[in-house]
């Protein structure tokens, strides 16, 4: 059956998920575990993020992944645990995920940030 074959492409992302839906392909970007602003270390947010985006942004994210999970840790790591309580906030955080990781991978480009896993944790 060819539709279950794994192409090369598929696996060059080192062992990570890339699904393909269409013509794009989600890559788990993996877990993130964040000091929070303010909390003196005490809060912690614990985070999974996946991307989906056309094959060639995906190759791209796996080639900057360092630079990606940089900037999200940086970008995370500016917001309070109030600032993230809500809805708005949680929506806040993963639209500049988005800016950030699409500014990274210029002029390639995701098209969805989604988180799949947020919880806070001391």
């Amino acid at each position: 059956d060819g539709e279950n074959e794994v192409t090369g492409a598929e696996l060059e992302l080192s062992g990570a998920e890339a699904t393909q839906t269409g013509t794009t392909e989600v890559y788990e970007l993996g877990e993130f575990q964040v000091n929070l602003s303010g909390s003196a270390g005490s809060r912690i947010l614990m985070m999974e993020i996946a991307v989906e985006g056309i094959p060639d942004a995906v190759t791209n994210i796996e080639a900057r992944q360092h630079q990606i999970r940089d900037a999200i840790l940086m970008l995370a790591s500016d917001y309070t645990v109030m600032e993230l309580e809500g809805l708005d906030g949680k929506l806040r955080l993963r639209d500049d995920i988005h800016r950030r990781i699409n500014a990274v991978l210029a002029p390639h480009k995701v098209d969805r940030v989604y988180y799949t896993e947020f919880k806070f944790g001391n």
